[in-house]
């Protein structure tokens, strides 16, 4: 394999650190022990080949670099909040119990004027995507809600009375936060989707593919630059088959996780 080639020393040093980075955390969700709550509502196929030994493709630099200056923004914003006094309920705390098939880690629960307790699901986006959540769409988007509610169900530790998903750029540093009225039939969705997952895993089978063409194909496909897209679902069928065979599909005890 030809080695990459860098415009500078800095560069070089850059990307070799940030790969190495972005492979550790690769490795620790492939441990086959539980889903991530990050998944909710995501491509259900991914969502099971995220758990399991699926083989991914490399994505490039620019791509990783982006997902580390993401990272940085919200250490930094979770770092700040910890020096607001009377401010900061909780932050970055596992919430999903021993024997849960679900890791489920929230971003923060903020407390308002009026003593409420507000969860937070924050997400770092560029001025393109922020733009479109606000002139477009003007919501979150449903992965997003389904990820703040898989918390939300999973919490039982903290008092929470209202839920958000709050955006902030990485360019131009905009915030938006919208407002996620929890009912229970939201609640459902979100659960039955997860059982969907589990039922899928369960049989040792993978969800269909998404059809091309469609909405969720263009999200989680195309724009998402999914890693098992030529792997796993649109690749050379004898190739896919070979590496569905290769998959391990074991349950095993879950490891106990500790707040850090």
């Amino acid at each position: 394999m030809d080695k990459p080639k860098f415009w500078s020393l800095l560069e070089q040093i850059l990307d070799e650190a940030i790969n190495l980075k972005y492979e550790e955390r690769k490795t620790r969700r492939k441990d086959k022990v539980k889903f991530s709550a990050s998944n909710a509502g995501f491509c259900k196929r991914a969502t099971i080949l995220n758990r399991v030994n699926a083989k991914e493709e490399d994505i490039e630099p620019k791509t990783k670099r982006a997902f580390w200056i993401g990272e940085i923004f919200h250490n930094a914003i979770s770092t700040l909040l910890k020096t607001v006094p009377g401010r900061l309920v909780a932050s970055e705390e596992y919430v999903s119990n021993y024997e849960d098939d679900i890791g489920a880690k929230f971003d923060f629960i903020l407390r308002d004027d009026d003593g409420l307790n507000i969860l937070h699901e924050l997400k770092t986006v560029t001025d393109g995507g922020i733009w479109g959540k606000i002139l477009k769409s003007k919501e979150p988007d449903k992965h997003h809600v389904f990820q703040l509610l898989t918390y939300w169900i999973k919490n039982k530790k903290y008092r929470v009375d209202r839920a958000v998903v709050a955006y902030i750029s990485k360019e131009s540093a905009i915030v938006k936060v919208f407002k996620v009225f929890v009912t229970e039939e939201l609640l459902k969705e979100v659960n039955d989707w997860w059982d969907s997952i589990r039922e899928f895993f369960n049989k040792k089978e993978l969800p269909p593919v998404l059809e091309k063409d469609t909405p969720e194909h263009k999200k989680f496909c195309v724009n998402f630059k999914c890693t098992y897209y030529n792997r796993y679902c649109f690749g050379d069928p004898t190739e896919m088959e070979e590496n569905i065979k290769e998959l391990v599909w074991q349950n095993v005890t879950p490891k106990k996780i500790e707040n850090v």
